[in-house]
């Protein structure tokens, strides 16, 4: 599959990304905002999803802060999603400055 049929100019995409280490992973992300740089969305309405992505993100680090947003929003996960959310598994090759993606899981 490739890249830009699965995402278009004006996605937003927050990138989750584990901090590993020896034992595996460190029970720490790394979270990052992206979108492309074909993106046409007017000012205003690239500014709020660039905030609603900024949003998503701070929700993480509040969960490891307060108790209750995090139960809160384990309970709202578990009670209102019926169906799994999928997951497509991703193999990622760097070759110098080209990124291979491989979005079928055949390759992982």
């Amino acid at each position: 599959m490739q890249l830009d049929k699965v995402i278009k100019d004006n996605d937003f995409l927050i990138d989750i990304r584990p901090v590993m280490d020896d034992k595996g992973w460190a029970g720490k992300v790394d979270i990052f905002c992206i979108t492309s740089e074909k993106n046409d969305m007017n000012d205003k309405d690239f500014d709020e999803m660039v905030m609603l992505s900024k949003m998503v993100s701070a929700s993480v680090p509040l969960m490891d802060i307060d108790e209750d947003f995090r139960d809160y929003i384990m309970d709202y996960v578990e009670g209102t999603m019926e169906e799994e959310i999928p997951v497509n598994r991703v193999a990622v090759e760097h070759d110098g400055n080209v990124i291979k993606v491989d979005f079928t899981g055949e390759a992982l």
